[in-house]
């Protein structure tokens, strides 16, 4: 148990330690670049995605590793989309109240979170189409999370209660 802690604290520093030093686009790169790179990182977490659900199928009673795997991959969804926010808040017109690297992650998690407090919100077109496709995608991993976690939980009860 405590290995598994230490690695999910690791992911965790490891993450927020990319997420501070990784340098963005600003306004002045080229608009194919950021949705290029936009593209890529989408295509990254989705093959994550995939290999957490074969995963899931092929070794169903391991469901700590699939655990910490999930854990890494909200971490770095949430780092992506943080990055790409602060990228698109470099631009004229598509963010309120993204302003700097704490903006970005609050929107971000706030968004993941499902709580949206209306202070911090999309105005343009590529912010609106950012945050579609992580809403997209954090519905996809929460239903990968229930469907991970519900099993051993009802399997601890079953445990507990024998």
């Amino acid at each position: 148990m405590r290995t598994r802690v230490g690695r999910n604290a690791l992911v965790v520093a490891g993450s927020l330690a990319i997420y501070i030093v990784c340098p963005v686009p600003g306004k002045d790169a080229p608009p194919l670049l950021a949705w290029l790179l936009f593209a890529v990182g989408v295509v990254a977490i989705g093959w994550a995605v995939v290999a957490l659900v074969r995963r899931r199928r092929t070794a169903p009673e391991d469901s700590g590793v699939k655990l910490e795997a999930l854990v890494a991959l909200v971490y770095a969804l949430v780092v992506f989309f943080a990055l790409t926010y602060l990228s698109l808040a470099t631009r004229d017109d598509e963010f309120v109240g993204v302003d700097n690297r704490v903006d970005a992650m609050y929107f971000t998690v706030s968004t993941l979170a499902t709580v949206g407090f209306g202070d911090v919100h999309a105005v343009g077109s590529a912010a609106r189409v950012a945050v579609t496709v992580q809403m997209a995608l954090d519905l996809l991993v929460l239903g990968i999370a229930a469907r991970l976690v519900g099993p051993a939980l009802a399997r601890r009860w079953a445990e507990k209660a024998a």
